[in-house]
């Protein structure tokens, strides 16, 4: 079924979207002057074209079998309400199948057109009958709308959604307060990406505040599917200003999992895992390093329970687990790293692997080596990353970027920078090619495009190409200022405008080395008050103080640069630990 992803993080990326040309059927048509059961019917023979021949007996043969007996019915007079249900209801089947199968424009088409018909020919259904139909259409446009990247028209649609489920439900709440329930999770979702914060917080809470209600009507499965869901959508969307309380709601949710967890049945083993990983993640931005170990220990014994069979579940579990090395590596905690990594390869149906995954594995591994010293191991396991991700049986140019990324370092250490700018380039290639083939990526691999951006502009700043490097270095940040949403974002600007005061310096322009340092100083200000940052936060300073000294001087502003003297010597005095 095409519905709102439910795990707190995808774990696999979907391939491009196939777009279609608009169909030849409908150029000769107007909206305003064809009949809307036309409009549909030239839809869906032009859907036939892009549903796989093992579906078309299930979808485009017996929605046209229902259309056609639409249309006798409806010349007779004599429209049926059965008779448009099961029209409708096949139509947005055909619409589902089309969004699955990644023909999304044709998906939108076809959903428009059965819009347009319900329109017209609804009035034949009970009104109750009426609004629950074009509820489940809006939200299934909602999702469309989502995957091209259209994030007004996604809200647009959940929320006549949410409108029309509670609608229903001042009508009857026993039989529709749980689609509401669902529809506001829906609608949170569609929220949050478009970055409308405080709104989805307050759908999510309402979808929460619903699912409690009614949870001691459900069995603990059924509690998982939608209170767990709602507050693990709550979790994420909290958790950047409100780490301690999305860490409260994270561990319900595992508790949930873990109630629910089926006679260690392997699906709602795996359910448990994905859980447990949000708990940890948030274990780690708080510091709680114990906890989070204790976290991976149960993560351990949930594999224990799955590697005996080469199934998807398995895979799926390794791929979990793949993300909790990450999430140590992200806190530089490079033992547990290396410890997941170990446990992983000891298990006995290694083999069966995906190279999509063996290539995350090997890309940890290389990082590991090289916070080691181990540089040359380190070339030669990304080396095999990157083999690994080109021969996965769908490319993912993100992952492939990273490599590239890791890669390009790398090779700086081995004093290879002609080909450490090579990689630098592939990275910047492939990262463009990816947003480029989908409207729907989310901000953070637009972020990332934005760090490829200036590792590329450091690689023109050495070779003294300073106009490629402040190019490159404006383009990063205009990125990074269209998501501040993101939490690498704060991280990048600084790197970019520490970056740019340098590239301005060799090129000689006084006036933008000032300007420059000037903002990232206002993001350095923010920095200093979180103590994981503090010291790298020193040194940026202290560095562009010192690019800067010599501009105002240069410039003529004499007063400000003994003012920037007279804070670079104090700054200089702080001690390490010092609390200032």
């Amino acid at each position: 079924m095409y519905r709102t992803a439910q795990t707190a993080k995808p774990l696999i990326r979907f391939p491009a979207w196939s777009l279609r040309q608009p169909s030849r059927a409908l150029a000769s048509f107007t909206a305003s002057k064809q009949d809307a059961s036309q409009l549909l019917r030239a839809e869906i023979i032009s859907a036939a074209n892009l549903v796989p021949q093992s579906k078309l007996p299930c979808t485009t043969k017996p929605t046209l079998g229902w259309l056609d007996k639409w249309d006798s019915s409806s010349r007779r007079k004599q429209a049926s309400p059965s008779t448009f249900r099961g029209c409708f209801s096949n139509v947005l089947a055909l619409g589902q199948c089309l969004a699955e199968e990644g023909s999304l424009e044709s998906a939108k088409a076809l959903l428009d057109a059965l819009g347009r018909f319900h329109s017209q020919y609804s009035g034949c259904l009970p009104q109750i009958a009426a609004w629950h139909s074009l509820a489940e259409l809006r939200e299934t446009q909602s999702l469309v709308a989502r995957d091209l990247g259209r994030k007004r028209e996604a809200v647009g649609a959940a929320q006549e959604a949410a409108s029309l489920w509670d609608r229903l439900v001042r009508v009857d709440a026993t039989t529709y307060e749980d689609h509401h329930g669902a529809s506001l999770v829906n609608l949170g979702s569609r929220l949050h990406e478009a970055n409308d914060i405080d709104s989805a917080i307050e759908s999510f809470e309402q979808a929460v505040a619903i699912a409690r209600k009614r949870r001691e009507l459900k069995t603990e499965q059924e509690v998982l599917a939608s209170l767990g869901t709602a507050l693990q959508c709550l979790s994420l969307v909290i958790g950047r200003q409100q780490p301690e309380q999305a860490l409260k709601y994270a561990i319900e949710v595992a508790q949930m999992a873990e109630a629910a967890t089926d006679n260690k049945g392997r699906e709602s083993l795996l359910t448990t895992m994905a859980a447990h990983l949000l708990v940890l993640q948030y274990h780690l931005v708080l510091n709680h390093f114990d906890l989070a170990e204790q976290i991976v220990e149960k993560q351990f014994h949930i594999l224990s329970h799955l590697d005996d069979q080469p199934d998807a579940n398995f895979r799926e579990a390794i791929s979990i687990l793949a993300d909790c090395a990450n999430s140590f590596l992200r806190e530089n905690e490079y033992n547990q790293t290396r410890r997941i990594l170990e446990t992983i390869v000891a298990c006995p149906m290694t083999s069966e692997i995906p190279p999509e995954t063996q290539g995350r594995l090997s890309y940890l591994r290389a990082v590991c080596l090289m916070e080691e010293g181990r540089v040359e191991s380190a070339a030669k396991e990304i080396q095999v990353s990157i083999r690994l991700f080109k021969d996965a049986e769908i490319l993912d140019e993100a992952q492939l970027a990273s490599a590239y990324s890791e890669y390009s370092r790398i090779l700086a250490a081995l004093n290879s920078p002609a080909e450490g700018y090579a990689a630098c380039k592939e990275a910047v290639g492939l990262q463009r090619s990816f947003l480029n083939s989908t409207s729907a990526a989310d901000a953070a691999e637009r972020v990332n495009l934005a760090t490829y951006l200036l590792q590329l502009g450091q690689h023109e700043l050495d070779s003294s190409n300073f106009d490629d490097a402040i190019q490159l270095v404006d383009d990063a940040l205009e990125t990074c200022r269209q998501h501040p949403e993101v939490d690498a974002t704060h991280d990048c600007l600084a790197a970019g405008y520490a970056l740019r005061v340098k590239a301005c310096l060799g090129k000689g322009d006084h006036g933008e080395v000032v300007r420059t340092a000037e903002s990232l100083h206002i993001i350095l200000e923010t920095f200093l008050e979180e103590e994981n940052r503090a010291a790298v936060t020193f040194q940026r300073l202290l560095e562009s103080l010192e690019s800067m000294i010599p501009s105002l001087e240069y410039l003529g502003r004499d007063e400000e640069a003994a003012a920037a003297r007279t804070l670079m010597a104090r700054l200089q005095s702080i001690q390490p630990g010092d609390d200032h």
